[in-house]
């Protein structure tokens, strides 16, 4: 069995000052400010965890202070993740991104996408970005496998700070030999 979920720092989510990462003198970190998606397997009562690295662009390091600006280093984040198969048996993961990163109210709201990956050969393939995914904090993923075996997905766009028709849209992941 796979399980992909989010993680962040140690105590991340709990009660903190706005920009601060310690409260009552334990490390706490804001939501957001340094989620990544992690994945297991649970082998005959085991857990396991890929020795290969997912794809994401995150700090590994404990933050001071949470910039709740455009400008911090600490840019995106990733959340949200789904597992599905495609007709070969190849999971596949789902996540959403969010490239603003930790900075408080962005002008015009935060921009969330949609993207793939799957594991070929040795390593992770670069995270296909969903066309036209930019959408709210809650969108998700739904899949099926066509009778062709390959992995369709159908996912909803919209924004909800501006004058933007949500819609749903459709495709088809790449097919993937190895």
């Amino acid at each position: 069995a796979w399980v992909a979920y989010d993680a962040a720092g140690n105590n991340w989510g709990k009660d903190f000052p706005r920009d601060s990462t310690t409260f009552r003198e334990k490390y706490a970190e804001p939501l957001h400010a340094r989620r990544r998606v992690e994945l297991r397997a649970v082998v005959d009562g085991r857990v396991m965890k890929p020795t290969e690295a997912l794809p994401q662009t995150i700090s590994r390091q404990p933050l001071g202070r949470v910039n709740h600006s455009l400008a911090s280093d600490n840019k995106r984040f990733y959340e949200i993740p789904q597992l599905a198969r495609d007709g070969d048996g190849r999971l596949w993961l789902f996540f959403r991104v969010n490239r603003q990163g930790y900075a408080g109210h962005p002008k015009m709201g935060a921009n969330w996408e949609i993207f793939a990956t799957t594991f070929n050969d040795g390593s992770w393939i670069e995270p296909i970005l969903l066309p036209m995914s930019t959408g709210r904090q809650d969108q998700r993923v739904s899949t099926a496998v066509d009778s062709h075996g390959r992995l369709q997905a159908a996912w909803s766009t919209g924004h909800h700070l501006i004058d933007q028709t949500q819609q749903v849209r459709f495709g088809r992941l790449p097919n993937v030999s190895g």
